[in-house]
């Protein structure tokens, strides 16, 4: 028994919100890091074809008529530049969900402990 109730402090402790508590979506992780390592794989890629196309590129365009491939080279940038893009928007939308998720995993959490948190102080009522 403690000093201060009537329950023994075993039965107190079992009834603890505090040693319970899980992290509910935790194991299976906020973000995807290895979807978002992928992705930032690809933008690194793309960045260096990118940076060689337009050197290339430029030099292309100071050659004059024998530089009729730039068009081919700009169409090829324009592509690059669009796939950075997308990967952008992937990697905002992947961390998006994964602060939404963490965000609601929180809130389940705190209701969670304030609902434990009720029960026990009604226990020691009792």
């Amino acid at each position: 028994m403690h000093a201060t109730t009537s329950h023994p402090v075993s039965t107190v402790e079992e009834k603890s919100p505090v040693p319970t508590l899980g992290y509910p979506g935790v194991a299976a992780g906020p973000l995807p890091a290895e979807k978002v390592a992928d992705i930032i794989g690809m933008i690194d890629g793309i960045a260096l074809r990118t940076r060689s196309l337009a050197h290339a590129a430029a030099e292309a365009a100071h050659a004059g008529e024998q530089g009729r491939g730039f068009a081919l080279m700009a169409a090829e940038v324009k592509s690059l530049a669009q796939r950075s893009a997308a990967a952008v928007r992937e990697i905002k939308g992947l961390i998006g969900d994964s602060v939404h998720k963490a965000g609601q995993a929180d809130e389940e959490r705190r209701r969670e402990l304030e609902e434990r948190a009720k029960r026990w102080q009604r226990s020691l009522t009792v």
